[in-house]
């Protein structure tokens, strides 16, 4: 991730309402883009570092000091003791509640590691930093393990929630979760305290439906079949654009039902095999079939992706 700007940042969080910090790639890493609710969180510090962010504020509904930190380890034995330390002296100098997120690129038992070597000394000098932090980690559920090797004969546990013991005291609904990876070999890992519905998102009118096939069709037969009788010009158009609006929402709905339905097949396929492979029980024809599955998901995720962004509401 070499820039960013605040259009590309929306188009990822959804609105306006965010600040955010990032840092730069290095090497494998595509760089740590850290994105908040600026009604919820003021910022008042961050620091960039090659391998983390962190960000200090205040909680605006409880006013609570907070410094998140945003990880993603080396690979080096050295330079990852290095960071450990220097995550200590952070938190040895902060007052308030902490959590430390991301891919740690280390595990810390034995049984976090599948087809690779456990190396115990690492392992104990990552569980002395958090120790020594004063840290526990949030239990994880779903999928023992957060990252796989496409061949599914590696697996480990990099990804995870780390916080100060306090905020489990005045929090007791965290929890955190794997989710599906689909595209990537990472697990994407939620942290929550409570679920909230916002409700179905406005009509909205998007760009790419012209790129669908038989959508301009659709259109013109629409209008043309249209019959409503009334004398003012202007009141018969209005009503023939609200019963064109009413035909395409239905029109899109089906088509995105057709889309999701296939997907949905895709996904539900591809979590059957991981589950297989986080049991251990891959082979030939099992890869096979999850790198087959892999790359209809990836066609239509670029297809998605190719989606234009602008957004047109009807009114």
């Amino acid at each position: 991730m070499e820039t960013i700007d605040n259009f590309g940042v929306k188009h990822c969080w959804g609105n306006y309402s965010f600040e955010y910090v990032c840092g730069p790639s290095v090497g494998n890493s595509g760089g740590i883009l850290c994105v908040w609710d600026s009604r919820m969180f003021r910022k008042h510090n961050s620091t960039i570092s090659d391998y983390f962010v962190a960000i200090q504020g205040d909680w605006i509904p409880n006013a609570k000091k907070y410094l998140i930190i945003s990880v993603y380890a080396p690979q080096d034995i050295s330079e990852k003791r290095m960071l450990w330390s220097y995550l200590n002296h952070m938190i040895d100098s902060w007052s308030g509640e902490i959590i430390i997120m991301g891919d740690f690129n280390e595990v810390r038992f034995k049984e976090e590691r599948f087809g690779s070597i456990f190396n115990n000394h690492n392992a104990s000098v990552f569980n002395s930093f958090i120790s020594s932090g004063g840290l526990v980690e949030v239990p994880l559920g779903g999928c023992e393990f957060t990252w796989c090797h496409q061949s599914g004969s590696k697996m480990s546990k990099l990804d995870r929630f780390l916080i100060s013991k306090g905020l489990m005291g005045f929090c007791p609904n965290i929890s955190a979760i794997t989710l599906d990876r689909y595209l990537s070999d990472h697990r994407p890992i939620l942290l929550r305290e409570a679920c909230h519905d916002y409700g179905p998102i406005p009509f909205r009118m998007f760009h790419y439906w012209f790129e669908w096939d038989g959508f301009d069709k659709f259109i013109v037969d629409t209008w043309t079949n249209i019959n409503i009788s009334d004398n003012n010009a202007i009141s018969q158009f209005m009503k023939k654009l609200r019963y064109l609006k009413e035909q395409i929402k239905t029109w899109v709905r089906n088509k995105k039902e057709s889309a999701s339905a296939k997907k949905s097949n895709l996904k539900g396929l591809l979590h059957d095999l991981d589950r297989l492979i986080d049991e251990k029980k891959a082979d030939k024809e099992l890869i096979n079939k999850r790198i087959h599955v892999i790359n209809s998901l990836q066609d239509l995720e670029k297809l998605e992706m190719s989606k234009i962004a602008q957004k047109v509401k009807i009114n």
